[in-house]
């Protein structure tokens, strides 16, 4: 299965060791990442892919944050082939709510995202 992996946080230091975490649980050897969600959108819009997209994505952005990010890809043609992981250091009730009406979300996970985490992304990704 061909996987394309984005990283879409403003924090660089929760940039790295996302990317670190996923290349040494040998979920992605090279995660691209995007500092706001407009940036990723862009290039989601502007690129071909094959296979499967997964973003991790955080809430709390300048520009374009999680929330915009998410009602615009829930739009666009790619939405089917889009799975998000949720990353954020303030996820509450009620924003575990809100996300969960989004299609594309498959998970929430708080910062920082632990090992127990990747095993969990690791094993979700193989079973489908």
């Amino acid at each position: 299965m061909s996987l394309n992996i984005l990283i879409v946080d403003d924090d660089s230091v929760n940039r790295f060791i996302l990317k670190k975490k996923l290349m040494l649980s040998q979920i992605h050897d090279n995660p691209l990442c995007f500092e706001n969600g407009l940036e990723a959108l862009n290039y989601l819009t502007n690129s071909s892919f094959d296979g499967d997209i997964i973003v991790f994505l955080d809430l709390y952005m300048p520009i374009m944050n999680g929330w915009e990010f998410l009602e615009r890809i829930e739009k666009i043609n790619l939405s089917k082939k889009i799975k998000v992981y949720v990353t954020s250091s303030s996820i509450d009730t009620f924003e575990l709510e809100k996300v969960c009406l989004f299609n594309t979300v498959l998970n929430t996970f708080s910062k920082p995202i632990s090992n127990q985490h990747m095993t969990l992304v690791k094993n979700e990704l193989m079973a489908s």
